[in-house]
């Protein structure tokens, strides 16, 4: 069974939950609507004239929604930003609920100590809603691997979406499915295993892949440089990183290991080219396709694990097509005692 109803039925209606229109999927010519980490997703509409007249809708005050067949699922939501129309189509183009981050000044004033980033994002995104009246509250997940930040914020400094920006820096993970904003990652643990043939045509592919590897990491802060290093036979990559908004010696010195764990690999993996589209057979449902999701993949004689960072997916009243992109999953290594060869040498801050 597809992981997605081609049968879609589109509603339109007003933010605070009026409904104006029913568009069946007998009534649609095309559906596009997408998830992404990280980004305010879209969805586009295009339905044949007659139907819905694009004079009637207004940016903002209206949304649109996308559900399944029986109605019992929320694909897609979130307010119009542009409706056109000729004498032949009307076409709706939205975006989903964090569009509102780049309409809304930094909320609040405050200070975390040592905070999850998802706690902080949780918190700035609650304050935002509040301010326009929407009904909603994010779902937060601490990340059991990540690091502890302090940070702070002053209201109407900034706009929203740049203080959540530098949140991303540090490691925060969100995503917004249905209108919810989730924030940290889903839980580790792989979700399906797919194989060659749960992809439509060819693509997948082996690469081994030393080109953005560097052993010898230094950061530099606003308190002045950290820099870590991992012994890999005798190589000396060295990679310069520059994280302004990171304030504090611990913070920096954070930061400083988890660039150097990524780096410090060189990577076999399976490539999944973005945009490869999942045949309507493989083990995928849709409570699956959130971005930061892993799942395993089995083939050319390797197993690779990959977490999903984007779906695209496109319908009309004969078929859903989902494609993914991925990112491979780098397992980080522990900070070992300083004793074991492999463990990072930390040398401390400079000023």
């Amino acid at each position: 069974m597809p992981a997605i109803d081609p049968q879609q039925w589109v509603t339109v209606h007003t933010y605070s939950g009026k409904q104006l229109y029913q568009v069946p999927p007998s009534r649609q010519e095309s559906i596009a609507w997408n998830r992404e980490g990280h980004q305010v997703t879209s969805c586009d509409i295009q339905l044949p004239s007659g139907y819905i007249d694009a004079r009637d809708l207004t940016p903002w005050i209206h949304w649109c929604s996308v559900w399944n067949a029986d109605g019992t699922v929320l694909h897609w939501t979130g307010p119009i930003q542009k409706p056109d129309g000729d004498r032949d189509s009307v076409t709706i183009s939205a975006r989903d609920t964090a569009a509102y981050m780049e309409k809304t000044r930094c909320p609040i004033t405050k200070s975390w100590d040592a905070a999850d980033p998802a706690t902080i994002a949780g918190e700035l995104w609650a304050a935002m809603a509040a301010h326009h009246n929407l009904n909603t509250s994010p779902i937060v997940r601490t990340d059991p691997e990540g690091d502890r930040f302090d940070f702070s914020c002053v209201a109407d400094s900034e706009m929203l979406s740049d203080t959540m920006d530098k949140l991303v820096k540090m490691g925060l993970r969100w995503c917004v499915i249905a209108g919810v904003a989730i924030f940290g990652p889903v839980p580790r643990d792989p979700v399906t295993t797919l194989q060659e043939n749960d992809f439509m045509g060819s693509g997948l592919k082996f690469v081994r892949d030393g080109s953005q590897m560097a052993n010898d990491v230094l950061v530099r802060g606003q308190d002045g440089s950290s820099r870590a290093r991992y012994d890999m036979g005798g190589l000396g990559l060295q990679s310069l990183i520059s994280m302004d908004h990171v304030l504090g010696v611990s913070n920096l010195d954070r930061a400083t290991r988890t660039a150097a764990r990524y780096t410090a690999k060189i990577r076999d993996t399976l490539v999944v080219p973005p945009g490869t589209v999942l045949a309507p057979h493989a083990p995928v449902t849709e409570q699956m396709l959130i971005p930061s999701t892993r799942m395993g993949i089995e083939a050319l004689g390797m197993q690779t694990l990959v977490e999903l960072d984007q779906i695209s997916v496109t319908s009309d009243t004969n078929q859903a097509q989902v494609a993914i992109t991925v990112d491979n999953v780098v397992n980080l290594p522990e900070l070992l005692d300083q004793s074991h060869p492999d463990a990072a040498v930390i040398t401390g801050v400079s000023r």
